[in-house]
């Protein structure tokens, strides 16, 4: 099976075009998100379309509802999402709970004839879906990239969710190199597979890096660094394309560990700074309320 892989830009709003290095800039596409209802002990149907950057897209998924509701089916007329940005490799299908946690129910990676096969399981029976962009299948909170959604019944009584808002990330991995991506010619799928590995992990190095993790976790920082190091010299060795793939995999997932852990350090950095700043200031007031007496007493 060949892929055609091709570089471009959505002309929408955010996107400088002009710019070769620019990075896809998003708008909040979607703050809310309708809720299924899932019975318990029951199968249900959900129909998923295109938001207005996959127009196109569909997806048909069975859910099998229950304490830990399976979720499995179809996606179709999903092209390659670097059509959004380089930084772009691949989809991922999310849960959206009551309490507005996103859970990343896994990659949706086209094939060459841009479908995807699905399985995977979500814990409760209450919970919205999504398909977003992202940089690597291994993210922990998703992208402003929706690209697809429920579809409801209009008539149907909807309960919704409020997402908290996503930070955007501001790096592109492919700055000032060539992009080997951008063929014309079609490649073998797993070749395809194996470089949007490649990619992935280095997207999950930079993001990492960009939240400090070289700083605040650099255990797993360096463990991301040493697995991508490593798969190279693997594929070099003629390592077989799944197991690099694998190793890409592992590296990627470490590097998401890392900046997760990152985020956390960094956080607890800055309230210890927070707290040692309102405690000067408190003791500047009382400071300044022991200075008032003496200056009268002086009178």
């Amino acid at each position: 099976m060949l892929r055609v892989v091709t570089l471009g830009f959505l002309l929408a709003g955010g996107v400088f075009a002009t710019d070769p290095y620019a990075v896809y800039q998003f708008e909040v596409v979607q703050n809310e998100i309708p809720l299924i209802e899932c019975p318990q002990n029951q199968r249900t149907s959900v129909l998923l379309t295109g938001t207005l950057l996959l127009p196109r897209a569909l997806g048909d998924l069975d859910l099998k509802c229950g304490n830990n509701t399976d979720v499995s089916g179809h996606f179709r007329h999903l092209p390659a999402p670097t059509r959004f940005g380089r930084n772009f490799l691949t989809y991922v299908l999310w849960a959206a709970t009551p309490a507005r946690e996103t859970i990343n129910l896994g990659e949706v990676m086209p094939d060459d004839m841009d479908r995807v096969t699905f399985q995977s399981h979500v814990l409760g029976s209450t919970f919205g879906l999504m398909v977003t962009a992202e940089a690597y299948f291994a993210v922990r909170t998703p992208s402003n990239a929706v690209v697809m959604e429920v579809n409801f019944p209009i008539s149907a009584p909807i309960r919704t969710v409020t997402l908290p808002k996503r930070p955007v990330y501001q790096y592109d991995v492919f700055s000032g190199r060539v992009l080997s991506l951008n063929v014309a010619k079609p490649i073998p799928l797993k070749d395809y597979k194996l470089i949007v590995s490649q990619y992935e992990a280095e997207n999950a190095l930079a993001v990492a890096q960009a939240a400090g993790a070289d700083k605040y976790a650099n255990g797993e920082f360096s463990e991301a660094k040493a697995l991508v190091n490593y798969a190279a010299d693997f594929k070099k060795k003629g390592g077989s394309p799944a197991s690099v793939i694998q190793v890409l995999h592992m590296a990627t997932t470490a590097a998401e560990a890392a900046r997760q852990t990152a985020e956390a350090e960094r956080a607890k950095v800055v309230q210890v700074e927070e707290e040692k700043a309102q405690l000067k200031r408190q003791q500047a007031k009382q400071a300044a309320r022991k200075r008032k007496p003496q200056a009268a007493n002086r009178r």
